[in-house]
């Protein structure tokens, strides 16, 4: 009896679950069509269902699906459209919830986003997989009854993957994050933060007369979106970004801004490439906090920890090394969010010259498919870059577990490709001599680090110095049995005073909150313990020169 009762009641939250997931799916889509362009069941704005579906999917699981199809019958027959279609289009949407459910669970994604690789899988998923599958679907209905002619399946299926596309990367990742972490969000702070946010945005729009969306994204919302996921957390920072969202569309609507200067297609693509900046930055910069966060609170529990087991003075230095190596790495995760920007602003640009072209092109004659698709493949190429560049600052600061053999010059090479932008920034010339090439065994990316922190430690000189041709040089030599790398700049030198210093650990010349003074401490260790090499400084013209000397390298001829 009473498994039959308990049974019942199951029974009844699931039904309850498929009405209200319907109900806000069609309401959701409502709205979307509100601000569309024509009055059918595609638009390339926001489709704000796609996202919640998606959301409802990963975290109720199958039971959903019922919702979700009649969530999207009921809206279909509501935009004008006969039983059948509207059923064939309920079908392909709750297919691609299905096919969500499958691919996200067959690549271990975690829902509660907290890794830079869940970002990237979510990403790629939806963009490469879910909803090609949908527009494909949704285009060949339309086409099959005669809704739309042979020539407007092109741009059926662009606006049909861009609007969609964006509700799921908006309103996915805030209902996942929400979900996930609702008992430690203070609503009022949310509601008001966003409020204050969304005001800013509209108040910029409306009172000043700025005609180019980029000048807008420069500098009105991304810094303090990005100061909201620092402070507060990635949900207030990306339900601020869907409040933005809806103010935007509400202006471009009204003919206010930057986004009603165009006809209204290209409103919305503009509008939608600037919400997309938005909303893929505090993605993988919130996330990159949350591990940052993390690592923190690891930091901690492994004080902790230490303090209760540290039972010799030889385990004590161990646990103290081990744990000011985890310090300087989260030390530099300031640089890596500078170097990244730096390295992203280059594909920023590359996709706003694409949308203005692609605008001019629209204008002056009617789009092509071909054209289209080239529109498409450029933006996903320029977009996968940015994917790329995130990865590489990923790996760079992934500790190595065990020792192989790699190439010095490949790793040289790798640390200046990260730290130009910092130096052209600041108008520092690197140089690179390789007199040969060598390979050592050790910890890659622990060498990486420690190459990094001495031309680091060059560039901070720099500050402090009125050398004009500033030039750090990085010189790769084969002397005698052993291999010598060194790095030398210009920039006055190192005073005799502290020279013996500088390898000491928390010795820092700079004041508190600008250094830990483990940099080059960490680089000594690095080489000298894990490297089996030595590493001096001394000064030598007009700059410092640091020397590390390997004994156990070998020419590119040698196998392990």
């Amino acid at each position: 009896m009473e498994k039959s009762i308990s049974h019942l009641k199951s029974d009844k939250t699931g039904l309850l679950l498929v009405v209200v997931i319907a109900f806000v799916y069609y309401v959701t889509g409502k709205l979307s069509f509100y601000y569309t362009i024509d009055n059918m069941i595609v638009t390339i704005s926001v489709f704000f269902p796609e996202g919640f579906a998606l959301a409802s999917v990963l975290i109720f699981g199958i039971r959903v699906i019922a919702g979700i199809f009649l969530g999207q019958f009921f809206l279909a027959l509501t935009q004008g459209f006969v039983i059948f279609p509207s059923f064939l289009i309920a079908i392909s949407n709750a297919s691609e919830a299905l096919l969500a459910l499958y691919i996200f669970k067959r690549v271990g994604f975690d829902i509660r986003l907290l890794t830079i690789k869940d970002i990237y899988t979510f990403i790629a998923v939806v963009v490469f997989i879910l909803q090609p599958f949908s527009a494909f679907c949704g285009s060949v209905v339309l086409y099959l009854f005669d809704i739309i002619k042979s020539d407007e399946i092109s741009s059926v299926f662009f606006s049909w993957w861009f609007g969609n596309l964006m509700g799921q990367l908006l309103l996915t990742p805030f209902l996942l994050y929400l979900y996930h972490n609702y008992k430690n969000i203070n609503f009022y702070k949310l509601i008001f933060i966003s409020g204050a946010l969304g005001f800013i945005c509209y108040s910029f729009i409306y009172l000043i007369p700025l005609e180019n969306s980029s000048v807008l994204f420069s500098i009105t919302i991304i810094p303090l979106v990005m100061l909201l996921s620092y402070r507060y957390g990635i949900v207030y920072a990306l339900f601020s970004i869907v409040v933005i969202t809806l103010i935007t569309i509400y202006t471009a609507n009204n003919h206010i801004g930057p986004f009603s200067v165009y006809d209204e297609k290209t409103n919305l693509i503009n509008l939608n490439f600037y919400i997309l900046a938005h909303i893929l930055i505090v993605l993988v910069i919130g996330v990159l906090f949350i591990e940052k966060n993390e690592a923190l609170k690891n930091l901690v529990n492994f004080n902790k920890k230490l303090e209760q087991r540290v039972v010799t003075e030889v385990e004590k230095n161990r646990q103290k090394d081990r744990l000011m190596f985890f310090q300087s790495r989260l030390a530099q995760i300031g640089e890596m969010v500078s170097l990244l920007v730096h390295q992203w602003k280059q594909p920023l640009n590359n996709l706003f010259l694409m949308n203005q072209v692609f605008y001019l092109n629209s204008k002056k004659k009617e789009i092509t498919k071909r054209e289209i698709e080239e529109f498409y493949n450029d933006s996903k190429t320029q977009i996968k870059e940015m994917i790329k560049t995130a990865d590489e600052f990923k790996d760079f600061f992934k500790p190595n577990k065990k020792k192989k053999r790699f190439c010095i010059n490949d790793i040289l090479d790798h640390v200046v490709e990260l730290v130009v932008p910092v130096l052209d920034h600041n108008k520092i010339v690197i140089q690179k001599e390789y007199l040969c090439k060598v390979y050592i065994y050790g910890y890659e990316n622990e060498f990486a680090q420690a190459v990094l922190n001495i031309v680091n430690n060059s560039k901070d000189a720099f500050m402090k110095s009125s050398e004009k041709n500033k030039k750090i040089t990085i010189t790769l030599l084969e002397n005698e049995n052993t291999f010598v790398l060194r790095i030398k700049d210009n920039a006055g030198g190192i005073q005799e005073a502290i020279k013996k210093k500088i390898f000491e650990p928390y010795f820092t010349t700079k004041e508190e909150k600008e250094g830990t003074g483990l940099g080059l401490y960490m680089t000594k260790l690095i080489v000298e313990e894990y490297m089996n090499g030595s590493i001096e400084v001394k000064n030598e013209e007009s700059g410092a020169l640091f020397e590390i000397v390997f004994s156990n390298a070998t020419p590119p001829q040698t196998s392990f």
